[in-house]
């Protein structure tokens, strides 16, 4: 004889269940299970769109940090160049202080500084500014006194001694001047 779905069976504590609540609880053990399976597989999909924002984030500050590493490595060097142009610029500066009244008009001499023309232009196209202004306040970041005098103004640039220059907006030798006292 057949069983039919409705009908009771004995549970080892005594207690009878029919075959529909059995099938109702295994469905209900299997929902449980199946949904707690769903919460650990959305756990799990947080946790590596979490890591993969993070991920992102540290590329984007890789890059960031890479290319202001290139960026200062870039200024220093030609930082270094432009200052390395300006001593020789110094030292035609010195040459043309010193050289003798009869070596003036010579075309040798002439021509020797046109090269310190030369440099001078190719700074002056490269963004190098030259820091030379008389009559100026004493700027501590573009201006290094050396001296006071008291014919000038009290705290204003009264004479330049050497100049200083200034590339993209930062100092690469402050000017050595007098100040008025």
């Amino acid at each position: 004889m057949a069983q039919d779905d409705n009908t009771q069976a004995q549970t080892d504590d005594g207690t009878t269940n029919t075959t529909a609540q059995n099938q109702s609880n295994s469905a209900i053990t299997s929902l449980q299970e199946a949904a707690a399976k769903i919460d650990e597989l959305e756990a799990q999909l947080l946790t590596a769109q979490e890591k993969e924002v993070r991920l992102l984030a540290d590329a984007q500050n890789i890059r960031r940090r890479t290319e202001e590493g290139r960026s200062t490595l870039i200024f220093e060097s030609t930082r270094q160049v432009l200052i390395e142009l300006i001593l020789i610029l110094d030292n035609f500066e010195r040459a043309r202080q010193n050289l003798p009244a009869e070596l003036q008009d010579h075309e040798w001499t002439k021509g020797i500084f046109s090269i310190e023309k030369q440099i001078s232009e190719f700074l002056k196209k490269e963004g190098v500014e030259e820091i030379a202004e008389v009559g100026v306040e004493l700027d501590p970041h573009s201006h290094e006194a050396v001296a006071t005098e008291a014919a000038g103004e009290p705290g204003k640039v009264s004479k330049i001694l050497v100049k200083g220059y200034r590339f993209l907006g930062k100092v690469l030798r402050p000017a050595q001047v007098i100040v008025g006292a």
